[in-house]
């Protein structure tokens, strides 16, 4: 498997919040209760938008 590629991003380093690359993901039932933000468009983050937005809330 390849390196993930995770870009800088402002605000990132003050940022005191969960950040994981879609390749960590393992359950939707992780992010129970919580809000979450899906930063990317390629089809990794489209895919698990539509599978993590079934149980918090998304943006």
């Amino acid at each position: 498997m390849g390196v993930a590629y995770i870009p800088d991003y402002p605000g990132a380093d003050r940022f005191k919040g969960r950040q994981l690359h879609t390749r960590d993901y393992r359950t939707a039932e992780d992010f129970a209760g919580k809000h979450v933000t899906v930063v990317g468009g390629g089809i990794s983050a489209v895919q698990l938008l539509d599978e993590i937005s079934r149980v918090p809330s998304t943006t």
